[in-house]
């Protein structure tokens, strides 16, 4: 009942958190009061006092406690628009440990809480009396992206969670990113290889590098890569982009409207295989349209109602 009346006044978090801290801290807590709890303190998630102490419950564990991994939870689900600098600090703290869980567990946090916005460039400072907002989390989150042994999809999360993408690809990391974007990789792994790869900052090899595996990148993955690009107007880019698009086994969903921004910038070098591209296109469009024509050419005379009927039916029931 308690919890009933809890979850239903969002504007009593200040007043609970010596309550919260109580059960929290209450050996005899149950897996399932504890998920309750941290429920509820996803509710209360706004609230300054409530932000302090999820972090002072997290800072207070060590290892993979239960409780910790809560209070790293409710940051991943708090939905909040700017991260408390407590918060941070904590991440950064999580990011260095040596238990996968908490290191997965505070990864998946910063994927999705706001870069800290004195943590984007330089120093910063926290309110009065706390410690000063630490400036590496990007570091910790590089250090996790570059540990080989470190499962994949939990490497490339935290590659995209740096702030602000990476400034710096070596070429075993850029290999790696690479290798993900593969068709047969998880469709979860090659999209966030592409969102890491669309923020970095690659120098012109590199993009020439990477134009060679637009052969093999499924549509999404194209679309975003595309991002990758145009931070260059280097001709030799350029050339390398187009080529790749021409061999691209997602050439056919490529939009030229949208392309045609991103490679004019390349210059008159590039008019004629872009010509030839936006041909490739097209020619890909039109047969398209035949083959869905001549499919539709066998279904003409079907009945609707039949059709409904057979889809409603406890026979094709999943």
């Amino acid at each position: 009942t308690a919890s009933w009346i809890i979850s239903r006044h969002t504007d009593w978090g200040g007043s609970l958190v010596g309550y919260f801290r109580q059960r929290l801290t209450d050996d005899k807590l149950s897996a399932d009061e504890r998920t309750a709890i941290e429920q509820q303190l996803v509710r209360f998630a706004r609230d300054t006092a409530v932000q302090q102490l999820v972090a002072d419950i997290a800072q207070a564990a060590s290892g993979a406690n239960p409780i910790r991994l809560s209070m790293l939870r409710v940051m991943a689900q708090s939905g909040l628009k700017e991260t408390p600098p407590a918060w941070t600090i904590e991440l950064v703290r999580s990011l260095s440990d040596g238990d996968a869980a908490i290191v997965t567990h505070a990864v998946a946090a910063a994927r999705v809480l706001p870069a800290p916005k004195d943590n984007a460039g330089g120093s910063g400072s926290t309110p009065s009396g706390s410690r000063p907002l630490p400036v590496d989390l990007a570091a910790k989150l590089l250090d996790v992206g570059r540990k080989a042994d470190a499962p994949a999809g939990l490497r490339l999360d935290a590659l995209a969670s740096v702030p602000g993408g990476l400034t710096e690809v070596d070429p075993a990391l850029l290999g790696f990113l690479r290798e993900h974007l593969h068709p047969d990789q998880q469709v979860s792994v090659r999209s966030a290889s592409a969102d890491v790869l669309a923020k970095a900052r690659l120098a012109t090899p590199q993009l020439v590098e990477l134009s060679e595996s637009l052969g093999t990148a499924g549509p999404l993955e194209v679309d975003r890569l595309l991002a990758a690009f145009e931070k260059s107007k280097e001709a030799t880019v350029g050339q390398a982009l187009v080529a790749g698009l021409k061999q691209s086994t997602a050439r056919s969903a490529l939009r030229i409207e949208t392309l045609k921004p991103k490679l004019a910038k390349f210059g008159a070098p590039l008019e004629k295989p872009t010509a030839e591209l936006f041909a490739l296109i097209e020619a890909d469009n039109a047969q398209q349209r035949s083959r869905l024509d001549e499919l539709l050419a066998h279904v003409k005379d079907g009945d609707i109602r039949r059709g409904q009927l057979v889809f409603n039916s406890t026979k094709t029931a999943c």
